[in-house]
């Protein structure tokens, strides 16, 4: 799947070089009228819904268990603790936490309760970026057209259906909203739900760089109060745990500082490209439909390359918004022809968004304008499509084996080891993580019996049949 990969990053960057020259080269001329005012209704509230809603009947799958296990737990008094130290976490996100906590309140155990959660706070970042495009002069059909590609982007499954994937939800909620506020001269306001983005996730941490592109000049002591809050919050989180945190290596290292020169230069000028312009999952051989797909959207990044057209003052500002947004986790970003990490780009998906209705607006002929446009949109609609496909699957593959080891655990007091469980199948987190809570949120079994060793019963994943496997009873 390697050669997928790099070819996709190798077409992605001739794409987009192409984009940039052409944008570069062309005379400038005035944005065109939009092409019709209702259609970009029909766009934001029927597209978006319709591709994503049946992803509410999807099981939970791996730390989704871990997540909805504490929030159950959850005591209104434990609130502050969230931002002091924690000895076992590695992440200062304590609004992340607040949010899955209160959602334990009402949603409980109930995956479609969970999955409506997300997706709520899925579509309200999608109205808020069309609220951005528009204040950048994108014409409202081109802003919604931002919108619903954010919305259907192919890497949608692991931000959106995965409940883990929440802080990236919730820090781009509050980025996307402090954007708009600062647009609009709403600077205390904005300041305040700054502060709420980089306690959701560490990838808000490129917030005052966001904002001195997407206002299109510099507005130094207007976006210093913004810097100020950014290092302030730095320094605490630092504080917090003890240094940068964030993922770990083998060696306990914080990853961050695992740095390669050739590997970050591969993961921002290919691999985010690759991702951004081809979001498919691999792991399955495509349908027949999605290769039909991937040639409309092949044409529909190419039409704006041959068709006549004109200038975007913000093409070269959304590329550099959306390599920025990156760069907090460009240690994370070579994401592999499987997706395994794609939520990672949720934010840096939103300059990716905008990016493209920027030049599609540069083209002059309506009829080529709109053709790209839904080329593209069902190009990426046809990515999240195969892509679900594939999780619903391995989520389903999950639920049955918590459900077989709870069969022999029922109705007894035996302990089981289940060992070898993947962290990861097909690009889907599995059950690596969160099968003692599988266990119990699902079938009440006490969790503790899921022992790592010495159990009554001993399971063993067999990668062939992709099945647990019981052993012989552990003397």
């Amino acid at each position: 799947m390697r050669g997928v990969i790099n070819l996709e990053g190798a077409v992605a960057l001739l794409l987009l070089l192409c984009i940039l020259r052409r944008h570069w080269l062309t005379d400038a001329r005035p944005a065109s009228a939009d092409i019709a005012e209702r259609s970009k209704w029909l766009l934001l509230l029927l597209v978006i819904p319709a591709a994503l809603l049946w992803t509410v009947s999807i099981p939970l799958v791996s730390d989704d268990f871990v997540h909805i296990d504490a929030a159950l737990h959850f005591a209104p008094g434990s609130l502050g603790q969230k931002f002091i130290i924690q000895e076992t976490n590695h992440f200062f996100r304590p609004l992340g936490y607040i949010s899955l906590d209160l959602d334990g309140l009402w949603a409980g155990t109930n995956p479609a309760l969970w999955h409506l959660s997300a997706l709520l706070l899925h579509f309200a970042n999608c109205l808020l970026l069309y609220l951005v495009a528009r204040k950048t002069n994108l014409a409202s059909f081109y802003a919604a057209v931002a919108a619903v590609i954010f919305g259907i982007h192919g890497s949608r499954p692991e931000a959106v259906t995965w409940i883990a994937g929440r802080f990236d939800l919730l820090a781009t909620l509050f980025a996307l909203t402090t954007l708009a506020l600062f647009q609009r001269g709403r600077y205390a306001i904005a300041l305040a739900t700054a502060f709420l983005a980089l306690i959701s996730k560490e990838s808000a941490y490129v917030l005052p760089v966001l904002l001195l592109l997407i206002t299109g000049r510099p507005q130094w002591r207007r976006i210093a109060p913004f810097a100020a809050l950014t290092g302030v919050v730095f320094l605490y989180r630092w504080h917090v745990l003890s240094g940068i945190g964030g993922y770990q290596t083998t060696g306990q290292a914080p990853s961050i500082f695992n740095f390669n020169f050739l590997r970050t230069l591969n993961a921002l000028l290919l691999r985010l490209w690759a991702v951004l312009f081809f979001p498919i999952n691999w792991s399955r051989p495509p349908q027949w439909w999605l290769w039909v797909a991937l040639v409309l959207g092949l044409a529909g990044y190419v039409i704006p390359l041959i068709a006549r057209g004109g200038q975007q003052r913000r093409v070269l500002a959304f590329v550099l918004f959306t390599a920025i947004a990156a760069l907090p986790v460009q240690h994370l970003l070579l994401i592999g022809a499987d997706m395994e990490k794609s939520r990672v780009l949720y934010l840096p998906s939103a300059g990716f968004a905008l990016f493209l209705a920027a030049v599609l607006g540069t083209v002059e002929q309506p009829k080529w304008r709109l053709t790209a446009a839904l080329a593209i949109i069902a190009f990426q609609a046809a990515c999240l499509q195969h892509n679900l496909i594939l999780w619903r699957g391995v989520a389903r593959e999950a639920e049955r084996t918590c459900d077989s080891i709870a069969s022999s655990l029922r109705n007894n007091s035996q302990t089981a080891a289940v060992l070898d469980l993947p962290i990861v199948l097909r690009g889907v987190y599995f059950l690596g993580n969160g099968m003692p809570e599988c266990l119990e949120l699902v079938h009440g079994i006490d969790n503790r019996r899921v022992l790592s060793s010495h159990a009554d019963l001993t399971y063993r994943w067999d990668k062939e049949s992709e099945t647990v496997k019981g052993h012989a009873l552990d003397p």
